[in-house]
């Protein structure tokens, strides 16, 4: 969910290796720094971790200085959602004494702020906060919704001790979600002068639809097995990327990257 949309976008919107090399390492630190973070709230850490948090505070601050320096504030704006949805989690981390708050609304919200690397890559790449900017965010952000979703329903059903069938009880909810991103992409399709956008869209979110589908309509069969679920998760995530950064860098006929 980290880097997905921040490497699509850098290949894109075609960002400088150096830029790109600063936003891949601002991300990186950013997001341990706020794993050690979770271990301090929650009185896990020792002297090590505050180290960790420590060298990684300081790569933060330094990405950041030299991205203002180089001309490229506006992109840390894209922080300030960031820092607010860290700042609750660690409240939360620290009422709750939990280092992960697995709620719907808590993982919907940071699929959310971790697709801001695709608008971020953009805004360097053309100096500007642009509509297009944040066309790659809502593609990544639609897609890992429905990740979310789907993982919710495969393990809430290996947990389930109910009998079968298991279907709308775990997994309606996800359904329903795939069903009406394939909806309103075949509905765009059939719109006159249709952009090929579309239909990259279509053929970037098939493989989730179909992973969907099938693993809703194993539910009627009882618990779902979970052992190869990470595996599949990635490659439908990194099928989902290639083709979206393939159509968006105007690789493809017709393709307006």
């Amino acid at each position: 969910m980290l880097y997905a949309p921040l490497l699509t976008a850098i290949i894109v919107y075609r960002v400088d290796a150096i830029l790109a090399a600063l936003l891949v390492g601002l991300a990186t630190a950013a997001f341990f720094a706020q794993n050690a973070l979770g271990l301090l709230l929650r009185e896990r850490g020792d002297a090590r971790t505050w180290r960790w948090l420590i060298v990684c505070c300081v790569l933060v601050l330094g990405a950041t200085m030299i991205l203002w320096v180089a001309g490229h504030g506006r992109v840390l704006l894209l922080g300030v959602p960031a820092i607010v949805l860290l700042s609750w989690q660690g409240l939360k981390r620290r009422w709750t004494r939990r280092q992960i708050d697995h709620s719907l609304l808590n993982e919907m919200l940071t699929v959310s702020v971790l697709g801001m690397g695709a608008p971020a890559a953009h805004i360097v790449a053309t100096r500007s906060i642009t509509l297009d900017s944040w066309v790659l965010w809502l593609a990544f952000s639609l897609y890992f919704f429905g990740s979310v979703l789907f993982v919710k329903m495969m393990v809430g059903a290996a947990r389930d001790a109910s009998p079968p069938p298991l279907r709308w009880r775990r997994g309606g909810i996800s359904l329903i979600y795939h069903l009406l991103i394939m909806l309103l992409l075949l509905f765009g399709l059939l719109m006159p002068d249709t952009d090929t956008m579309l239909l990259q869209g279509l053929i970037a979110f098939l493989p989730a639809m179909l992973r969907a589908g099938v693993g809703w309509w194993q539910l009627s069969m009882g618990q779902p097995a979970l052992r190869r679920l990470g595996f599949m998760e990635l490659a439908v995530a990194i099928w989902f990327s290639a083709w979206v950064g393939v159509g968006g860098s105007g690789w493809l006929p017709g393709s307006s990257g």
